[in-house]
């Protein structure tokens, strides 16, 4: 051991004296190690000699393992300003005088990447089901709402599975069949079966992209019961047990089932509009219905979406960034999916680094000034 460096003189240094009697030289080790005080492994809670402190990336100053706690916060739904303050009090330093998000958004940049890279989806599924939500900002200022940004969201299930996972989450501007189009060129192979609530963008992404031999487009069927009861109410005709909505249960089953219900609505006259105007539509997916997997709505991404929203929607004004952006819901997506880990997250730091690798320079992402790529 050769004594300290750094700020503060926190890491340790070495010197090598090599045995074939050429000119000594100072090291630091592949990754350097924070000298530890007196202080216990949190794991087996045994002594940590000092030269044996936690690991710690050049050039930071703080160990992979808390940057790593640090991802799985972000990717719980913590601000980047209470995750940095809770990194700052961990590793014994002061908080910010002013609040500030910068130490754990540069982490999201730099680190988010190799901590998801094991986990990301190599292919589309055998049936994906495709929906979006769109987050309205508001000018603090002028206070006038705009559309700041939307999320494309997919859930997927492979083939023979029943649950499923939270397959991709991307935010851009507008969920135009040319966004849908880049998420679906994202990744290689065709789905059989995808499954949407009535939106158009993506089944027109679709069909442009894989053609005739893509997925078979099908309507969410908890959508489809939801828009015709809404249009049947009005007639007073929706109370449970009646004769409409006991058509309306098996009408997107069978042909048969369906054929009734459109008997039925020829006597109203704004479910048979509806009727007429998603019938080839249905009938397809009907056809279909017993060939394909058997996954018939959306509630899987509905409730996923929901639980993004619940902190995302209170400081969705912040969101400008796409790549920062699409970085942290990557890490939203693991934990969805409960594949976020502390100590997963910390080995791929450190495999990363032990096999040479550098961490890119903070900021290379950074919109240029006054203009913001996500909205």
């Amino acid at each position: 051991m050769n004594g300290r460096y750094g700020t503060g003189s926190c890491r340790q240094r070495y010197r090598c004296h090599p045995p074939d009697g050429s000119k000594p030289h100072n090291f630091a080790g592949v990754m350097a190690r924070i000298v530890a005080h007196g202080e216990d492994c949190a794991a087996c809670e045994n002594p940590v000699p000092p030269h044996r402190g936690p690991r710690v990336a050049r050039r930071y100053e703080f160990p992979v393992r808390e940057a790593a706690t640090a991802l799985v916060s972000v990717g719980q739904g913590l601000s980047y300003t209470k995750t940095a303050d809770r990194a700052r009090l961990r590793a014994g330093r002061p908080r910010a005088s002013v609040a500030s998000a910068q130490l754990v958004a540069n982490w999201v940049e730099v680190l988010a990447p190799m901590v998801t890279a094991p986990h990301a989806e190599v292919s589309w599924p055998e049936t994906i089901v495709a929906d979006t939500t769109r987050f309205v900002v508001t000018n603090r200022v002028t206070r006038k709402r705009t559309l700041g940004f939307v999320l494309l969201v997919v859930w997927g299930y492979p083939e023979g599975e029943r649950r499923g996972r939270l397959w991709a989450v991307r935010a851009v501007r507008e969920a135009k069949a040319a966004d849908w189009m880049a998420l679906f060129q994202s990744l290689p192979g065709t789905p059989a079966l995808m499954i949407t609530d009535m939106a158009r963008a993506p089944v027109a992404a679709a069909q442009e992209l894989w053609g005739p031999s893509g997925p078979v487009p099908k309507y969410c069927e908890w959508h489809l019961r939801k828009a015709a009861a809404q249009l049947i109410h009005p007639y007073g005709v929706a109370h449970i047990g009646s004769a409409e909505l006991n058509l309306l249960k098996g009408a997107f089953r069978t042909l048969e089932g369906w054929q009734a219900f459109k008997d039925m609505a020829t006597r109203h006259v704004n479910l048979d509009e509806w009727v007429r105007r998603h019938d080839a539509h249905i009938s397809n997916q009907i056809v279909h219905r017993a060939t394909l997997p058997q996954h018939h709505g959306s509630g899987a991404v509905d409730a996923a979406i929901l639980e993004i929203r619940q902190f995302m929607e209170p400081r969705s004004f912040s969101y400008r960034n796409a790549d920062r952006t699409n970085r942290m819901l990557e890490l939203v997506r693991l934990r969805i999916n409960q594949s976020d880990d502390v100590d997963d997250y910390a080995a791929s730091i450190r495999t990363f680094l032990d096999s040479g690798g550098r961490l890119t320079a903070q900021g290379t992402i950074r919109d240029p000034a006054g203009k913001h790529s996500l909205r």
